[in-house]
């Protein structure tokens, strides 16, 4: 089942990180995700004028991109790795980012791993995607929940054991 779901993902990802993120938010529910099957991984996104303002770049990046819909706007879903994110330079950095992003009317939602590793907090989690990109979470079966707990199953794992 890992193997067919990491088909599913679309496009590029810099990390482990991203890429089960986009699992579990992006594969359709009856393979355990959460059904946001037209998100993109690692977006180019062109700044306006104003935004570049802002920010200081032409471009950036979205680590998971979700297109809104005529009830709300789109949404940036930024995976906060540790390592990256760990230096007072970089947070100036994504909080320019963040301000250009929402200049253009692009809501920019943080997220962690501790946050989509503890499935309360998931479920949050997905249930914000949802309203800031317009949309609504049917709530899952319990066929459904069997397969969203064997997806977090496989995807939550320590990704440098794989191939052992």
């Amino acid at each position: 089942m890992l193997e067919r779901a990491t088909e599913l993902v679309t496009g590029p990802c810099d990390s482990p990180f991203e890429v089960q993120a986009s699992l579990l938010l992006g594969l359709p529910r009856r393979f355990g995700g959460m059904g946001f099957t037209d998100i993109e991984n690692n977006k180019v996104i062109h700044l306006s004028s104003d935004a570049r303002a802002l920010y200081g770049k032409s471009t950036c990046r979205a680590d998971i991109y979700l297109e809104g819909n005529s009830v709300a706007g789109p949404v940036d879903i930024e995976c906060q790795g540790a390592m990256v994110h760990d230096s007072g330079e970089s947070a100036i950095s994504d909080s320019r980012r963040t301000a250009a992003l929402q200049s253009m009317g692009i809501d920019v939602v943080p997220v962690t791993f501790d946050q989509i590793s503890d499935p309360r907090s998931f479920g949050a989690l997905a249930a914000l995607v949802a309203k800031r990109s317009g949309r609504k979470l049917a709530p899952k079966t319990e066929g459904l929940q069997r397969r969203e707990l064997d997806l977090r199953r496989n995807v939550l794992i320590d990704w440098g054991t794989l191939g052992e």
